[in-house]
């Protein structure tokens, strides 16, 4: 599973892999789910896909996680 972080058009979107290992690592975003799982962001693994590679399970964050992920993203970039 990914997180959508952007979409560019409805070809292209900008995903963040989800892996249920944790680490203490600048580039991972540590949470838990609402199914009580812990969950991590892998932010080094930012990807571009296309919607031909899109896996249709959708994955829902609130809007406070997302947008610490969105800063996280912008820290790594910079």
């Amino acid at each position: 599973p990914c997180l959508v972080l952007k979409k560019f058009n409805n070809k292209m979107f900008w995903v963040i892999p989800l892996s249920s290992k944790q680490k203490n690592l600048d580039f991972y975003l540590n949470f838990t789910d609402n199914a009580y799982q812990n969950v991590s962001l892998i932010i080094a693994q930012l990807k571009l896909i296309s919607v031909n590679r899109f896996d249709r399970k959708m994955y829902e964050i609130d809007i406070d996680l997302f947008n610490k992920t969105k800063n996280k993203v912008f820290e790594l970039l910079t």
